[in-house]
C-alpha cells in the first residue's frame, strides 16, 4: 500500500468525515460537497549510505476541504484535523505523525463554493 492509498482508506473510513467524498487530485464542478481531495506537494526522503532506497520520508500533503457555506467548510476541516491527529499506522507503510504545515480560507465565487486548504507533513516509512 502507497502512503496515498494509505490516506485515503484513513479517510474515507473516518468518523463524522465525508466518507467517499474523498478524491486523490481535484474535485469536479458537480461534485456533492463536502468533499476533500489532496494531493503530495513536497516529497522529503531519508536516505541512508547503506541504500539506494530511501524508505524514511516527510512528505507535504495538501488537503482541499470543499463545502457549499464557510460552516460547512470549517466543521469539515475541524474533523479533518482531528482525523489526521489519528493518522498513525504500524503496518506498510509505517505512518509515524501528521503535523499541520499550513491551515488558510479560500472562497470561489463560481461555482460559489468555499475552500479551507490545510497542509500536514507526513513522517512514515515504506518497505519494499
Amino acid at each position: 500500500m502507497t502512503i496515498e492509498e494509505a490516506i485515503n482508506e484513513h479517510l474515507r473510513n473516518y468518523p463524522g468525515l465525508v466518507g467517499n467524498n474523498v478524491k486523490p487530485g481535484f474535485i469536479t464542478l458537480g461534485q456533492t460537497l463536502p468533499a476533500i481531495s489532496y494531493a503530495r506537494v513536497s516529497h522529503n526522503p531519508t536516505q541512508h549510505r547503506s541504500s539506494r532506497r530511501a524508505y524514511h520520508s516527510r512528505d507535504r500533503f495538501q488537503f482541499d476541504v470543499w463545502a457549499s457555506t464557510y460552516g460547512g467548510v470549517v466543521n469539515t476541516r475541524n474533523v479533518l484535523k482531528d482525523a489526521m491527529a489519528d493518522f498513525a499506522r504500524d503496518s506498510n507503510p509505517r505512518v509515524d505523525v501528521a503535523l499541520i504545515a499550513d491551515d488558510r480560507d479560500a472562497y470561489e465565487a463560481e461555482p460559489s463554493r468555499w475552500r479551507a486548504i490545510v497542509d500536514f507533513q507526513i513522517t512514515y516509512s515504506e518497505d519494499d
